[in-house]
């Protein structure tokens, strides 16, 4: 078994030294045997199909860029393994930061509690005309994220799916959103606080 296992790692170290050298068709064969198990282990840790294989296009996409670095101090497995945890713990920071703000969420909703006092309604009513005039002043490429995804309740990709474009892009577009409602609305504040 050891010498199988030696031999297998030999084999390995060959091809990767073929593929430093600019035979890249070579990086096909030498991942071929890791990636039921690369793809098992990344499913255990994120939540949807389209995300585990958003997850193994950018682990298998680090480990041919950086594979000039592999230094042969642990086996080949064991290194493609910490890129995908490295990548996973990237998309779990990522998924966290899409979490849609609570002012958006509220919003969304559009629910009245028939509890509510006159003056909470109006409240109510003002922030959420506060909010729809704030998402208007958006760029329409960022205001239509914001709404499939904090407002419609879409998947990141469901979302990247429904506008034809990455869901790298859609990421990028909605924290993009997000930090140009804030600063809207912070400045809303600022004037009524002036004019008050």
């Amino acid at each position: 078994m050891s010498v199988n296992n030696s031999a297998f790692e030999t084999r390995e170290l060959a091809l990767i030294g073929q593929i430093c050298a600019g035979e890249a068709e070579n990086f096909e064969c030498l991942i071929q045997p890791h990636i039921g198990m690369l793809r098992s282990m990344v499913a255990r840790m994120v939540f949807n199909t389209f995300d585990v294989e958003d997850v193994m296009q950018q682990t298998l996409l680090k480990a041919y860029t950086n594979l000039h670095t592999f230094r042969f101090a642990s086996t080949f497995r064991t290194w493609l393994i910490s890129i995908a945890v490295n990548e996973v713990r990237q998309y779990r920071r990522q998924r966290f930061s899409m979490q849609p703000p609570s002012y958006l969420e509220e919003a969304s909703l559009q629910v009245l509690d028939h509890s509510d006092t006159p003056s909470r309604a109006m409240e109510r009513k003002e922030s959420a005309r506060l909010i729809h005039s704030t998402l208007e002043k958006l760029p329409p490429k960022y205001r239509i994220v914001i709404e499939l995804l904090a407002l419609r309740g879409l998947s990141t990709a469901e979302t990247a799916d429904q506008l034809k474009v990455s869901i790298n892009c859609v990421k990028s577009r909605y924290f993009r959103a997000r930090r140009r409602i804030a600063l809207l609305l912070t400045r809303s504040n600022k004037l009524k606080l002036q004019s008050n």
